[in-house]
């Protein structure tokens, strides 16, 4: 019901709703992803901000759940990351950060092609939770970001700087980076990358042989 509601823009009636649910017991982290995910798609991020802020008053906590679900429902559109990222400001001190947050913020950095925000993301994200391969698409959205920033050569470098922690981007880097530098016959970083991918393992597809 709330979902239904938040969709069809009838949100006094949606924040009706959640109050008979608090009633009854049944609200929840995912009750509050579609409150913040309705606001965003309507153009109102504010709101989606200040009802994260009021979810502790409905017995939902304000946990690294509630804020990643909030900051993913802000990047859906692409040039709200800079909001998102001021929202992370008030709160990163409150709440621990997991891989995911920074995930959401790096993909939405490269959707805008931010490589400056990207790399501040990045730095702060090695610092606060360190190195894991659990990470792969915070790294594939980062050198992502770097390839399509005419910056390849920071995304050649990587598996140097992360020599012996096991933490290379996946297969969706390597795939989106070779289709980006091969039609622009880019050979000085495609061949590089193609090579870091087949020593990673990973098999490259149909598409990948057409485009080499």
């Amino acid at each position: 019901m709330v979902d239904i509601l938040g969709k069809n823009c009838r949100f006094e009636l949606m924040w009706d709703a959640i109050r008979s649910m608090k009633q009854e017991d049944f609200l929840s982290v995912g009750t509050f992803a579609s409150v913040f995910e309705s606001y965003c798609l309507a153009g109102r991020p504010n709101d989606a901000i200040m009802s994260f802020n009021v979810i502790g008053m409905y017995g939902v906590e304000q946990d690294v759940v509630a804020v990643n679900s909030l900051l993913s429902a802000i990047c859906h559109d692409a040039y709200q990351t800079p909001m998102a990222a001021e929202f992370l400001e008030t709160i990163k001190s409150k709440i621990p950060l997991d891989g995911d947050t920074f995930s959401i913020l790096l993909e939405g950095w490269e959707k805008e092609g931010n490589m400056a925000k990207a790399k501040n993301t990045f730095g702060e994200m090695v610092v606060r939770i360190g190195w894991s391969p659990q990470y792969m698409l915070a790294y594939d959205a980062f050198l992502l970001t770097l390839v399509l920033s005419s910056h390849a050569d920071g995304a050649v470098k990587f598996p140097q700087v992360t020599k012996g922690k096991d933490c290379l981007p996946g297969l969706k880097f390597f795939s989106n980076a070779l289709y980006v530098l091969l039609p622009q016959n880019d050979s000085a970083y495609a061949v590089p990358i193609w090579d870091i991918m087949v020593a990673s393992r990973f098999m490259p597809n149909l598409i990948m042989y057409k485009q080499s």
